[in-house]
């Protein structure tokens, strides 16, 4: 094994400073067997690097930070079966590897940050040793630069709900507030330990974290609570015990709180035990979750009842019908009962189909169900892309698509949580041109979480209308049913309520003879929510639109928009901000942003379709 090894000495003691970090390597070395051109170098010096450095005063514990760009596309899959292990040596024992530590599967730079166990680190010359891992005779291609070596000392937080009788998961995120990077608390599928988030369960944690440093350290339960924090310095040590209150701020009458797209070890492309989903969907505060393994039925349940959870969060098994041969996109189907007598437990055919046999297979269970479009637009595995969907006018004229497509849907996932706001734009639209033809599925918006963080769980979200806020006094045929009837509005920072007479309306039919019609608009957001602009869209045009002026109160807006229709009509509301003052997520590709399902009005009296509703679908009647 060719080996680069470098001699470094700790730094003397200054008077009163602490020696770390200590400095292991500056320049940028490639460690593998290839020649890679994304890689700076792009030729490989050796397939391991070690240097010596000193230690006057080891610390109780220590952290190594590692600057890499790795070849993840052709290793980390191979690392996850066992190959291509990248390993962290100190003292020549092994302390951890950098793949943990990547997260997308492309060359950019990405930072390693590796705890080292007690003692390990010791007075006197120690070593490090980072090696390229094999599989088979290749080795594994990337380079490292800026190692550093620091002391790691304990940060205790503790974090509680106000009046509340016990703990219950709440999410912890770290910020570095110094110009440093956040810190890594491990690998992002893992609660105990997630990128800079910790899943708090017991209502105090210890985060070991590097010093010197400066931080913020921020406690949350999703959309609906207040989002506390503190700030703290580890130059001189520990800190003192941080305490952290938060508050639930508001909770939207006869509504729970939902995700329908959600994934686990259930899948090949996650990592999260059923346990670790479970505490993160309790921690954003969801009320009512679906497991949706790719082609596979599982059950969160036993672990919700497990961890003690039934009385604030229920799940019901569904299954992402992942489709191949051909791919014709992805979908949601729940609720489905695990059958662990059947291949993947029971999971609904995903081979050989063409759109219809969804809906088919779906009503060939005999029960009410929801198949759901999933990120209809999101590349090569959104239906709508694959089959060329596309509208080349207004109020859904001109629709063309490839032979086969088919509607016969009961939702569609408008927003999803790993698309960009602009793409979410756009299914949107297409989703009211839908509406305009008299199409009446349902709007949702979900995670679609394969991880702790990055995709996290209930950002977006739905809030189903179905009569209490009590998620233990919730049925899954509940949800069902109101997905169904359209009884949805979707949140991603601002929860809707729409309101007709003095009583929530969405997804109802309303007759209006003289077609004058009063919509009362209600729009909640807690504090750290930015709420900027309300618009009413009635067939497919803003038809009255409100700017939200700054407020930290949780009632944004109470406006009643008074519509005039000379025909029959669609009325959805939407809501935007333009951001968020705390954490919730740790990629903000989404600002704030909400809307509802429509209400339908009818101005004639007349089913002039002839679709067996008195309303009349814009596209379809003049």
């Amino acid at each position: 094994m060719t080996l680069i090894s470098v001699a470094v000495a700790a730094a003397a003691f200054l008077s009163g400073e602490s020696p770390f970090p200590i400095h292991l390597l500056e320049k940028s070395v490639h460690l593998g067997d290839n020649e890679v051109k994304d890689l700076e170098p792009s030729k490989p010096l050796a397939l391991a690097w070690s240097t010596s450095f000193d230690v006057e005063k080891p610390a109780v514990r220590h952290l190594i930070v590692i600057e890499a760009r790795h070849v993840v596309a052709n290793s980390n899959g191979d690392y996850r079966k066992g190959g291509f292990r990248d390993v962290v040596f100190v003292n020549d024992r092994e302390v951890g590897t950098l793949n943990d530590s990547v997260e997308r599967e492309d060359t950019a730079p990405c930072r390693v940050e590796v705890a080292i166990p007690d003692g390990v680190v010791r007075r006197g010359t120690n070593t490090i040793r980072i090696v390229a891992g094999a599989s088979g005779e290749n080795h594994d291609d990337f380079t490292i630069a800026k190692v550093r070596l620091y002391a790691l000392v304990p940060v205790v937080v503790k974090a509680h709900e106000k009046k509340a009788s016990q703990a219950y998961p709440i999410t912890l995120v770290f910020e570095s507030s110094d110009g440093e990077s956040d810190p890594i608390l491990g690998p992002a599928y893992r609660a105990s330990g997630a990128r800079s988030v910790v899943i708090d369960t017991t209502g105090e944690t210890t985060a070991w974290l590097r010093s010197p440093g400066a931080f913020r350290v921020w406690a949350m339960r999703g959309l609906e609570y207040t989002a506390p924090s503190a700030a703290f310095s580890t130059v001189a040590g520990a800190p003192p015990p941080i305490d952290l209150e938060i508050e639930r701020a508001f909770d939207p009458p006869g509504q729970v709180g939902a995700d329908f797209h959600l994934h686990s070890v259930g899948s090949p492309d996650s990592q999260i035990v059923f346990e670790d989903r479970v505490r993160a969907c309790a921690a954003a505060g969801l009320e009512f979750i679906v497991a949706t393994e790719h082609n596979n039925v599982v059950d969160l349940m036993p672990a919700i009842r497990k961890l003690g959870y039934e009385s604030r969060l229920r799940a019901t098994s569904g299954d992402e019908i992942t489709t191949k041969n051909p791919n014709i996109g992805h979908f949601n189907l729940f609720p489905l009962v695990p059958d662990t007598t059947k291949p993947q437990n029971g999971a609904a055919p995903f081979e050989g189909l063409k759109p219809a046999d969804l809906a088919e297979n779906a009503r060939a269970l005999g029960r009410p169900t929801v198949l759901q479009i999933n990120h209809p637009r999101l590349g090569d595995i959104g239906y709508f892309n694959l089959f060329r969907l596309e509208f080349a006018g207004t109020d859904g004229a001109g629709r063309t698509a490839l032979a086969g497509f088919s509607t016969q849907f009961d939702a569609i996932e408008v927003l999803n949580g790993d698309e960009s706001i602009e793409g979410v734009k756009r299914v949107l639209s297409d989703w009211w041109k839908l509406l305009d033809e008299g199409l009446a599925l349902t709007a949702t918006g979900n995670s679609d979480s394969h991880k702790i963080v990055f995709q996290e769980a209930g950002w977006p979200r739905n809030y189903v209308r179905v009569g209490t806020d009590d998620p233990a006094a919730v049925r899954t045929d509940d949800i069902v049913a109101a997905v169904r009837a359209h009884r949805v509005s979707v949140s991603h920072g601002p929860v809707i309520r729409l309101l007709v007479g003095g009583k929530d309306a969405i997804g109802d039919e309303i007759t209006r003879k003289d077609g004058k019609l009063d919509v009362r608009v209600q729009v909640d957001a807690a504090p750290w929510v930015h709420v900027d602009r309300v618009d009413v869209v009635v067939n497919d045009a803003v038809a009255a639109s409100m700017d939200v002026p700054f407020s930290r109160d949780v009632r944004r807006l109470d406006h009643t928009f008074s519509l005039t229709l000379e025909r029959d009509a669609w009325v959805v509301v939407v809501a935007e901000g333009s951001g968020f003052d705390a954490p919730a997520r740790l990629r903000h590709d989404i600002p704030p942003f909400a809307f509802t399902n429509p209400i339908w009005v009818d101005v004639d009296g007349r089913d002039r379709d002839g679709d067996g509703r008195l309303f009349d679908a814009p596209g379809l009647v003049k």
